[in-house]
Parts: structure tokens; sequence; C-alpha cells
């Protein structure tokens, strides 16, 4: 994350990514595995239910993770970074309630997160601003019908009504050129591997590595749900 402050070029006003060569990646996406690991090596061996000492360690911890990567700015990830190491909290037996309430303190704290919840909620507040994305998207899920429009063949994905179209609004690509069958075969296949892994958790051999699978997965659960 220091390499990315120092180094990492500039683009659209954020620094988010380190160039290696030809390549380039987004060093936040590692943080999203390295905080489940660090946390669940710091938790494991603690007694059960967990102390108020080290509950707040570990929320110090999340909030420097969740404020290094706010401040690239990217809040949407840094959410997400933030999630990966509360859930690690929730399975060393802290309450949903506390992980929910703290999440959504972190929501309601950026102006910008708040008004993209009111444009989820009521996409035709603003149809030409804030809410111009979240209407294209459903008009191309929408139009895929069925069975889809056929691969490049979506007119909504074609005629860049979507932005991003391999990033943040892949799913909606796939639902109007490969319809509600192939968004149903997308969907059953994240559901195998989810299942497999919360199996994986389960049967751990000890709690280091059933913390450790269970925060990951979850972790990849809410980046599931968030970008559906």
């Amino acid at each position: 994350m220091a390499i990315t402050y120092m180094f990492g070029p500039e683009i659209n006003g954020a620094q988010r990514w380190v160039r290696a060569g030809p390549f380039s990646f987004q060093s936040s996406e590692l943080l999203k595995l390295a905080l489940p690991i660090f946390l669940a090596n710091f938790l494991f061996d603690k007694k059960l239910p967990i102390q108020s000492k080290e509950i707040l360690i570990t929320l110090i911890i999340i909030f420097c993770a969740f404020l290094i990567v706010a401040r690239q700015p990217d809040l949407g990830t840094g959410l997400i970074v933030a999630l990966s190491g509360l859930f690690v909290l929730f399975l060393s037996g802290l309450s949903w309630s506390f992980i929910g309430g703290s999440f959504v303190l972190l929501v309601i704290s950026s102006p910008f997160q708040r008004q993209r919840i009111a444009t989820f909620f009521n996409p035709e507040s603003d149809p030409f601003g804030a809410s111009w994305n979240i209407i294209q998207s459903k008009i191309a899920i929408g139009s895929g019908g069925l069975f889809g429009k056929g691969f490049g063949e979506g007119s909504q994905t074609q005629l860049n009504f979507l932005p991003e179209t391999e990033t943040d609004f892949i799913f909606s690509v796939i639902g109007e050129e490969f319809g509600f069958v192939g968004v149903l075969l997308l969907l059953s296949i994240y559901l195998f591997i989810l299942l497999r892994c919360f199996y994986l958790a389960l049967s751990a051999r000890d709690r280091f590595c059933r913390l450790v699978i269970g925060g990951i997965s979850l972790t990849f659960a809410a980046n599931l749900i968030i970008n559906l």
C-alpha cells in the first residue's frame, strides 16, 4: 500500500494501481487476503469469548486498513477490506449486530456512499445524473430475456450505454448477452464455490484454518453480493 502511494500512477484522480513492467495490479486486492490471515493469526489462540482488549486492538487494525484504502480514494474497496476483518472477528465469537453496526457506521460516514444507496433504492430520482448507470444496467439485464442476445450482440454494451463493462457492470453484460439462463448458470457456479468453501471452513483441522478459510470465503461472498 505504501508503494502505491509513493510510486503508483494517478488515474482519474486516484492512486490505486502498482505497475511492475508490463503488469499492473491493485494493491488493495492483496489487502483483502492479507488482513483476514493476519487477524486470524492474532486471534486463533485467544480465549472465547473474545476479550475487550483483543476486540479493540483488532478494530484499530481494521480501521487503519480501511483508512489507507479509502484515502486512495477507493471507499468501496475500503469497505470490503473492513468487512474482511470484521468477518474474522465474527468467526472469533463477536455478534452479527456488532459487525452490522460497525459496517453501517463506515458506510454512512461518506456522502458519496449515502448517495449510492439512495440511488439504489430510488433509481428514478435522477435518471440523467447519479441514477443513469443503474437504470442502463437494469435495461441491459431485462433486455436479455431468457436466453440473451448472444455473445458480443448486446446493444447496451456495444453502444457504450454501460461504463466499465469488463469490471463494474460485467454482470449486466452477462445478463444482456446470455439471458436468464446464463445468469442462473453463473450464480450456480458461485454458489457451488461458496458452499465448498464453507464446508472446508467447517471441516478445518484447527481454529486458525477455520478463521482464514471462513473469513476469506465470507469476503468473497460479500464481494459477490455487493457487485451483483
